[in-house]
C-alpha cells in the first residue's frame, strides 16, 4: 500500500492483514483523489471516518490538505494509523480519535470542528450505517457548505442516501467497491 501522489508519493504504508480490516486499494484511492484534486488545498480539512490504516487521510495530507482527522474504534487500527502518520511525518497535521463514528461526530460537533471533505468507508458488513453517519454529519453541521462526502461500499449493497441537501455528482464502480461523491448544498445552488 503506497501513497499515490503528492509530497509523500511512493511512501509505503504499513497494513494489517486481518479479516476485519479492508484498506481501500491504491487504484481506488488514486481515482478518488484524482477526482478531488481541485478540492484540495492548504486550507482543506479532511475527515477519514473509518480510517483503518489511515491511508485515505495520509493521501489527503500528501496532496496538500491542511489537517486530517482519523476516526476508528479498533485499538490495532489506532496503533497502525499513528505508526503510518509518524512514518509520513504528518504528526502536526493529524488528529487521531479512537471512537465509534457516531460518538466521534458528536465530539467533533461539540468542538466546533468543520470539514471540507469526509470519506466514509465502513467495513462492508456495516454499510447500512452510511446513511445514519451521513445524516449526522449534516444535522450537526460538521461538513461545510459545498463540502464533499465520499462513500465507499460494496457494489452489490443497496445504499440509499435520502438527504435533500446532498447532491450526488459522481459514482463509479471499481471491482467490488462502489464510490459515490456528494456535495452539500441545496438543489437550488
Amino acid at each position: 500500500m503506497r501513497i499515490t501522489s503528492g509530497k509523500k508519493r511512493g511512501l509505503r504504508l504499513e497494513a494489517i492483514h486481518e479479516d476485519w480490516i479492508r484498506p481501500t486499494s491504491d487504484k481506488v484511492r488514486q481515482a478518488v483523489f484524482n477526482s478531488l484534486q481541485t478540492e484540495l488545498d492548504d486550507e482543506t480539512v479532511f475527515l477519514d471516518l473509518y480510517a483503518g490504516s489511515g491511508a485515505m487521510g495520509i493521501e489527503a495530507l500528501s496532496r496538500g490538505a491542511q489537517h486530517a482527522y482519523f476516526v476508528d474504534q479498533h485499538p490495532k487500527s489506532i496503533a497502525l494509523i499513528q505508526k503510518n502518520i509518524r512514518k509520513a511525518g504528518f504528526e502536526e497535521n493529524a488528529t487521531v480519535i479512537r471512537s465509534t463514528a457516531q460518538k466521534a461526530l458528536d465530539l467533533l460537533s461539540k468542538k466546533g470542528i468543520r470539514v471540507d471533505i469526509v470519506y466514509l468507508d465502513p467495513p462492508y458488513a456495516d454499510s447500512a450505517q452510511l446513511e445514519a453517519d451521513a445524516f449526522k454529519m449534516i444535522e450537526q453541521e460538521i461538513l461545510k457548505k459545498n463540502g464533499i462526502m465520499v462513500l465507499e461500499y460494496k457494489k452489490n449493497d443497496i445504499i440509499s442516501i435520502n438527504i435533500k441537501e446532498l447532491n450526488l455528482f459522481r459514482e463509479k464502480t471499481y471491482g467490488l467497491a462502489k464510490v459515490e461523491m456528494y456535495r452539500l448544498g441545496s438543489s437550488h445552488d
